[in-house]
């Protein structure tokens, strides 16, 4: 299934920033790992801040183009719910990554 609307990537800015600085394509841990890119639609990204990314600071949002992605996008039912997840199976090329900005997932203090 292909999907046009833009697609989210949650990035340790310590990874990102390591493949702009070499001018590598972005290869997260997870790719090795599970051999894909964890990406979502913008309405799923407060469950996946929830489930793996709490009380960070250390955080990128990745908006990426799906157009510009060189590798196989493929829409996933990971938790056999009926709602499909977006993976990537290949590095992020860093021409993909329409904008990338700071996201703290830290609870406020106030």
């Amino acid at each position: 299934m292909t999907r046009l609307e833009p697609l989210l990537h949650i990035a340790e800015q310590g990874a990102w920033e390591a493949a702009v600085g070499e001018g590598a394509d972005y290869a997260p841990a997870s790719l090795y790992a599970a051999g894909f890119v964890h990406c979502c639609r913008p309405d799923q990204v407060r469950r996946v801040v929830a489930r793996h990314f709490r009380n960070r600071r250390d955080l990128l949002l990745l908006v990426l183009d799906p157009r510009k992605l060189t590798g196989d996008l493929k829409w996933e039912d990971t938790y056999g719910d009926g709602e499909t997840w977006a993976h990537h199976y290949g590095p992020i090329p860093r021409a993909a990554v329409v904008r990338a900005f700071p996201f703290d997932t830290m609870p406020d203090d106030g």
